[in-house]
């Protein structure tokens, strides 16, 4: 089964994207903080808290290999 790849952004990081592709941070699609994904970051030792704002890199047939989709973690 294809898992796309998840990344937590830095607070720099998130700055620029959120100016790149002029999105405001409040209008982020949602992830939940128990979500498998989001727990397996967890488990390679990376540290997720509510409000941090995950990339997730994608395959697609009209956007490219990495199409990158942002989620605001939620409890």
């Amino acid at each position: 089964m294809y898992v796309p790849v998840h990344k937590k952004l830095s607070k720099t990081a998130l700055t620029s994207t959120l100016r790149k592709y002029d999105l405001d941070y409040e209008e982020l699609p949602l992830i939940k903080i128990q979500d498998a994904a989001i727990r397996a970051l967890q488990d390679a030792g990376e540290e997720i808290a509510v409000d941090d704002v995950i990339r997730i890199s994608r395959k697609s047939k009209t956007g490219g290999n990495d199409t990158p989709y942002f989620r605001r973690v939620v409890a």
